[in-house]
């Protein structure tokens, strides 16, 4: 496994791991489900948290990551809500951006985009009723529409948030169901607190939790040291043998909202578009719809053309395939520019995939983008797209 995914895995979501105490005896483990009790009235920090990454090994330490998370808060249909959007850059230039939309009353997901370098996916969740998709190198895209038994948690991305707001004390110990987009189902986690103990941080010491994650990956076990007083994870490492490399994580700042950067609109924007494609590729029209605005100011171009003036125009060109003719799409190179409050222009490049196995084919180009927002709900105005074309000559 790369440096770049240790660290990735170092400073990802909690795996599960039997909650007992080290002499054995049985512990009480508390079950955390959306609207649990464990969680009532507990709120994020809302600001800015910023943390490094490096592999310990023979008394060197090796950078391997730095990673900066951002929480704030918003409201979306009138439903408050966090938006955590997280960014981790590795030294050789790897890059992963994620953003986690939850419901502020309980946690449960709404909404998760991840977009690395060489993967990608995204869910939408409302009630029990779950949909995405999942691009991974060399693999078809991968299609979710899951009904669930439940609201669920979403995955926590690069760096732990949920857990360090559960009411940790000693020999507490949690167990949390969230959905994985990378399984397509839902999976367990736990932790447990091993006991508390007083670590130097930023020229002073401070009173943390110890808290067990269990094994990180085969045959390392992480731990983390949380705040008592704020909550914020210190530090973390995954232990394997004795004496072999140690993978940890540090957090290096963090700045409250009122000094940080604001939740911006290109979180709803993007929202958008990754729901725009979700619906294209499961053929979702009634979805399609809702994305497009419903009156004349409609323009679509395609290749120097004004070919579409209205939604149910490219409506009628997606059903003229054949319904059982696989069409997957996917966006690279998100760029958004809000112009002003209600509007956008974003573009990005394109790949189509037509078809399976033998008989399928593909195109690329640029696709872009007109948004505007009317109330809580972003829109497509408009846009075009442009196929590659090999030069002649």
């Amino acid at each position: 496994m790369s440096r770049t995914a240790f660290a990735r895995a170092l400073i990802a979501a909690l795996v599960a791991a039997a909650a007992l105490p080290a002499d054995g005896v049985s512990q009480v483990v508390d079950t955390v489900r959306v609207g649990s009790g464990s969680l009532a009235g507990v709120r994020p920090e809302p600001g800015t948290t910023r943390v490094a990454s490096f592999i310990r090994s023979d008394g060197t330490d090796t950078p391997t990551s730095t990673t900066t998370q951002r929480v704030g808060s918003d409201t979306r249909g009138g439903v408050e809500v966090f938006v955590i959007e997280t960014g981790h850059t590795s030294p050789d230039g790897e890059t992963t951006r994620s953003t986690i939309v939850v419901r502020a009353s309980d946690f449960a997901l709404l909404h998760h985009r991840v977009k690395a370098d060489r993967d990608s996916a995204a869910v939408t969740s409302s009630g029990t009723a779950l949909t995405g998709w999942v691009a991974l190198p060399g693999e078809p895209v991968s299609l979710l529409d899951r009904t669930l038994e439940r609201p669920v948690f979403p995955v926590e991305g690069q760096l732990p948030w949920l857990f360090p707001l559960l009411p940790l004390a000693e020999e507490y110990a949690a167990a949390i169901p969230r959905f994985s987009q990378w399984a397509g189902v839902e999976e367990w986690s736990t932790i447990r607190v091993l006991g508390s103990e007083r670590i130097a941080h930023e020229g002073g010491d401070r009173d943390c939790w110890v808290v067990d994650g269990g094994e990180l990956f085969p045959g390392h076990r992480v731990t983390y040291w949380v705040d008592r007083e704020n909550r914020r994870i210190l530090q973390g490492v995954a232990r394997g043998e004795a004496g072999g490399p140690e993978y940890w994580s540090r957090l290096t700042g963090f700045e409250p909202a009122e000094r940080a950067d604001p939740v911006g609109l290109e979180v709803d924007i993007e929202r958008t578009i990754d729901a725009y494609v979700t619906a294209l590729t499961a053929r979702d029209f009634e979805a399609l719809r809702e994305l497009y605005v419903a009156d004349e100011r409609f323009v679509w171009i395609e290749d120097s053309e004004v070919r579409y003036r209205s939604a149910e125009d490219v409506i009628a060109a997606f059903a003229a395939f054949p319904a059982e003719m696989a069409i997957h799409t996917t966006l690279s190179d998100l760029s958004i520019v809000p112009a002003g409050d209600s509007a956008a222009h974003a573009w990005a490049r394109f790949e189509t995939r037509i078809g399976e196995g033998e008989d399928a084919f593909s195109f690329s180009g640029s696709l872009s983008f007109v948004l505007e927002r009317s109330g809580e709900t972003w829109r497509i105005l408009g846009g075009h797209t442009s196929s590659a074309r090999a030069r002649e000559g």
